[in-house]
């Protein structure tokens, strides 16, 4: 995992996250409980013109509202030599102009400012499985209970030859209440799924980018 800017160039280490090795399908309780939340907040991102009745609505099942927060499900640690995953936490420092966050296998190298590669160790079956669960991204200072649009998601594929890319678009935001003034990020987000067998140039390694 790295973040660059467009140039190339190392923004910023993964020193500042934790990879840890873990079991990438959830405990039934856990799976249940973060598919809920995943429409809990599905709900309040799409469906904000109603939110009284969705509010009113959930109070009647406690179980599907009182959910908690995201990082309660979080997968399952594991040895290396029996995880089928691995799991990223932490914080990043990145510039304000436009950049990217990698997310592949193997290690990154860096040959010079302009050059940058990954080397990751050959799979005889081939096998490279990007499913991938978001359980919360979001930039500059944490707001409490605000929902961002990548928190819960969740993609599940068994095509060894998918990139998928996120497409952010960062902006600067004050949230004002009677209390306080916070000066933080908000973003929007579009998707898009790229596989080999297109023989794309700019797709051609299994990887997540944001």
């Amino acid at each position: 995992m790295d973040v660059l800017d467009l140039n190339g160039n190392l923004i910023s280490s993964s020193s500042q996250i934790k990879a840890t090795n873990c079991k990438f399908e959830l405990p039934p309780k856990w799976d249940k409980r973060f598919k809920l939340k995943r429409e809990q907040m599905k709900n309040l991102r799409e469906q904000y013109h109603s939110l009284h009745q969705y509010f009113w609505l959930s109070h009647m099942d406690s179980e599907k509202f009182d959910l908690g927060p995201l990082h309660y499900f979080r997968e399952v640690e594991a040895l290396e030599a029996k995880a089928d995953a691995c799991r990223f936490i932490g914080t990043f420092k990145a510039r304000k102009s436009p950049g990217n966050l990698h997310i592949t296998t193997g290690r990154a190298l860096g040959l010079n400012s302009n050059v940058h590669i990954h080397i990751a160790p050959l799979d005889p079956n081939g096998r490279r499985n990007f499913s991938h669960r978001i359980h919360h991204l979001s930039f500059g200072t944490p707001l409490e209970n605000y929902i961002h649009p990548l928190d819960a998601e969740e993609v599940i594929s068994d095509d060894p030859a998918l990139m998928y890319q996120y497409f952010i678009e960062v902006v600067p935001t004050t949230f004002r209440t009677r209390l306080e003034e916070i000066d933080t990020y908000q973003y929007a987000v579009t998707e898009q799924v790229c596989t080999l067998l297109q023989r794309s140039i700019s797709c051609d390694t299994p990887i997540q980018l944001f």
